[in-house]
């Protein structure tokens, strides 16, 4: 029985280490909009925004932005219109076809106002003007992805 206390304590004190030692590294947090503390820090920092076609094209072209905005996207939009923005139960954002968009600051009408007749909810309330601003900064991107693929 000695013997037995003998050899296990060692292995129970070699497994504590380790696993406290595994325990302790870090982890991303992210919140229910699928941004991490960071992303955050970033979208509060650009301050009051309004949604131009200069703000969002501007914003399309900031990969940090793009990358929250792309976090934003799949956890807001995704479920609708794909994790790339091809489609599903909402219309493919990827391609010129929009109904209700004609202009660039259109984008940001639809996502904010939504088209209930469309199926499209409205996000006012539910996200920041900023976060809106955005998702159609990261739509512009869908589009701008789509139009270099079929150049290829």
């Amino acid at each position: 029985m000695k013997l037995l206390v003998f050899l296990l304590f060692p292995i129970l004190v070699i497994g504590a280490v380790l696993f406290l030692s595994f325990d302790h590294q870090e982890q991303v947090k992210v919140d229910q909009h699928g941004l991490t503390d960071k992303q955050n820090e970033q979208i509060n920092a650009l301050g009051k925004l309004e949604p131009n076609q200069a703000t969002i094209l501007e914003f399309s072209q900031n990969e940090a932005l793009m990358e929250a905005a792309k976090n934003l996207f799949i956890s807001q939009c995704a479920s609708c219109h794909g994790s790339k923005g091809t489609g599903g139960t909402g219309p493919n954002l990827t391609d010129n076809e929009h109904i209700l968009v004609k202009e660039v600051p259109d984008i940001y009408d639809v996502i904010n106002n939504g088209s209930i007749a469309k199926g499209m909810p409205p996000w006012n309330g539910l996200l920041s003007k900023t976060k809106l601003i955005l998702l159609s900064s990261y739509v512009v991107t869908l589009q701008e992805q789509s139009a270099d693929e079929a150049s290829d």
